[in-house]
């Protein structure tokens, strides 16, 4: 490896960026002949930057918002993998009373959605926008979708390119803003169906005026035929009074004829992170969006700035 190599690598994981060309000939210096990568940490320790990504809260009650009420989640696309945990384990983990309403119409994965002391209620309704689908059963059917795939697309991305439609059966698609008419709140609106998850959106308008948080699964490419990408989803919530606030879990793919060996290369989907403007907020609203911010995303500033008002 080159310097500078070592310097990319160092930076995406400590500062999560990648270096700005002045920083990466300073650092590439840094480690000179010897190539001494303590130096190069020891500088990025140092650094405002990676003291203002991990400053800590100034009290060790700020770390547990005193939350009067149940947290209510909301879970579209409730398939527990075996490879990860639901994404709001750690508010169980941390303590925090919570309730969780899931859909997950793949009866063969209902059984494996019970998780410790978290009360969880499962429906197998399909989400959508109330019409008539067609839903498409792939050879790994954590893809499965209301959308057919895009070969053509996948064709140029390993593992995507193995994707396989095996059947297909009519279905009905219900409205979350009719299921969940009664729901007086929601904490956590969290969507992962393949690329049908604006069509649930739309169908929860009435919901969403009612959430405080929406995980939700976005495609960067398009993986399924006349899927939305990110970019009309996070427009359609900021209208609804949201604001993006970050990618989790981003999946990158490499491209099958490049012909080359090397790290993926292209970003093709990603959970989104959108957070309610919280200045018409209540204060328990707040708590939540604080609670939501520290325990599943690690983020301790977001949860000071929505405490703040």
């Amino acid at each position: 490896m080159e310097n500078a190599d070592y310097v990319r690598v160092l930076f995406r994981t400590m500062l999560g960026r990648e270096p700005d060309p002045e920083a990466l000939g300073f650092f590439s210096d840094v480690l000179g002949d010897e190539r001494d990568v303590r130096r190069l940490v020891d500088e990025i320790v140092a650094s405002e930057e990676f003291a203002n990504r991990h400053v800590p809260f100034k009290a060790a009650s700020d770390l547990r918002p005193d939350i009067s009420r149940t947290i209510n989640i909301v879970d579209v696309g409730a398939q527990k993998l075996a490879a990860e945990d639901h994404v709001y384990m750690p508010l169980i983990a941390a303590g925090f009373r919570c309730r969780c309403i899931g859909f997950e119409p793949l009866s063969h994965h209902g059984t494996n959605l019970s998780s410790g002391d978290i009360a969880m209620s499962v429906y197998p309704n399909f989400i959508g926008d109330g019409s008539r689908q067609t839903f498409h059963i792939n050879n790994d059917d954590a893809t499965s979708s209301l959308l057919p795939l895009n070969l053509a697309f996948n064709s140029n991305f390993n593992h995507l390119e193995t994707l396989r439609t095996t059947t297909t059966e009519g279905v009905d698609t219900s409205r979350l803003d009719d299921v969940l008419h009664d729901l007086a709140w929601v904490d956590l609106l969290k969507l992962d169906i393949q690329g049908f998850e604006l069509a649930a959106l739309r169908g929860a308008q009435q919901l969403l005026s009612r959430t405080n948080v929406v995980h939700c699964e976005v495609e960067l490419g398009p993986i399924y035929m006349g899927q939305p990408l990110f970019s009309e989803v996070e427009q359609f919530l900021r209208a609804a009074g949201f604001s993006f606030i970050d990618f989790v879990t981003e999946t990158r793919y490499s491209y099958t004829r490049s012909g080359v060996s090397g790290p993926s290369e292209r970003l093709i989907w990603a959970d989104a992170v959108f957070y309610r403007d919280s200045g018409s907020l209540s204060h328990e609203d707040r708590l939540a969006q604080a609670a939501i911010a520290m325990h599943v995303y690690e983020k301790n500033g977001l949860a000071q700035h929505v405490l703040a008002g």
